[in-house]
């Protein structure tokens, strides 16, 4: 059988796009022939070799082999999806709310109230679902999928273990402290939050740098990231640095420079950079929401409310205290081995057997 995939876009350093090479690889182990397929529109300009376009699907569809479609939005592949004759399955990488979107973005808000719609149409001639969390799988409730599973996301440690950039490093290097957060600048991100916390961080700090780093593109964005430079002047924060997209090496070298990871994020599905940050050692403070929650699985530090003076308070404490600090990431590294690679073939294996009817039908 082959296992092909689909991706609503393709490009490096996407969790997405990540996520799909690892389990072609996987696949290939495994004996079956895997291709990755997307619109050619958002594929890379460099990834032409790795992500087909969709249009070429059609000469290795057929009812013995499966599709799987990683789905995170509205798009035209969707209706490609459901009309394909092989088995199919539906990797659900969740779909952010709309009212996120809708003061600044009405046209995207508009395509995510589409995605649910969709969903509910994908539900129905869809094999198998996987959830990249449990979170995932529970926003799906009352959707007629005839068989779900849990099948978490992972960082890939081969690539978090590539050299940092050394340009990053000298260009970031100096007694600054680094407050990290890796992500799309989008508004369900809450960055205003972000901000707003290390404003906080920043007004009770005596003698030290402090500086706040947001790694992640704003392409498509630019009202939302211009409305927050604003609000960082208006604030008189000069310490605040938005990076755009980064390569891996560039990644690499910004958790290597981090002391602190922040997140203030309102939505996630799953939230993959928590764990690249307990791969280097870095504590993981976040605003609690539940897809953040079922990742840290107790670990890393959670604020209950959003009370943005307590949250710094917490974060400056546990800097100033290298025990502390050292047993909050301790803790991570126990919670980061439920998400080992290795126990990919073992999920693959799963999803295979779910997909062909052997292991019966249920969750």
């Amino acid at each position: 059988m082959e296992v092909h995939q689909l991706t609503q876009g393709f490009s490096s350093g996407d969790a997405t796009s990540n996520m799909a090479l690892r389990l072609q690889a996987v696949l290939g182990e495994l004996g079956h022939a895997s291709r990755i397929f997307s619109e050619p529109a958002h594929i890379g300009p460099r990834e032409r070799e790795r992500c087909l376009d969709a249009r070429e699907h059609a000469g290795c569809s057929g009812p013995g082999n499966a599709l799987i479609y990683h789905y995170g939005g509205a798009s035209g592949l969707s209706d490609y999806f459901a009309s394909v004759p092989d088995r199919k399955v539906l990797f659900f990488h969740n779909v952010t709310p709309p009212e996120y979107f809708r003061a600044l973005f009405p046209a995207t808000a508009a395509r995510l109230e589409q995605a649910r719609q969709d969903l509910r149409r994908l539900s129905a001639c869809t094999d198998l679902c996987c959830g990249v969390s449990g979170f995932n799988l529970e926003t799906l409730s009352g959707l007629p999928f005839r068989r779900t599973m849990l099948f978490p996301g992972w960082p890939d440690r081969a690539l978090l273990d590539r050299p940092p950039s050394r340009a990053v490093l000298r260009q970031y290097a100096g007694n600054y402290t680094n407050i990290l957060f890796v992500g799309r600048v989008a508004p369900n991100k809450k960055i205003e939050d972000l901000i707003a916390t290390f404003a906080c961080l920043k007004a009770g700090a005596r003698g030290v740098n402090l500086r706040l780093i947001v790694a992640g593109t704003y392409v498509g964005l630019e009202l939302y990231h211009a409305w927050l430079l604003a609000l960082c002047r208006r604030m008189r924060l000069r310490d605040v640095i938005f990076t755009g997209h980064v390569s891996q090496e560039e990644l690499n070298a910004f958790y290597r420079l981090a002391h602190a990871f922040l997140c203030a994020s309102a939505h996630e599905g799953f939230c993959i950079p928590l764990l690249e940050a307990t791969h280097f050692g870095v504590p993981v403070f976040a605003y609690d929401i539940p897809g953040v929650r079922e990742t840290l699985g107790g670990s890393g530090v959670l604020f209950r409310e959003r009370d943005f003076k307590r949250a710094a308070e917490t974060v400056r404490l546990v800097l100033l205290n290298s025990a502390l600090r050292d047993t909050i990431v301790a803790g991570q590294r126990e919670r980061l081995k439920v998400f080992d690679e290795t126990q990919l073939k073992g999920r693959t294996l799963e999803m295979l057997a779910k997909l062909e009817g052997d292991s019966g039908g249920g969750t």
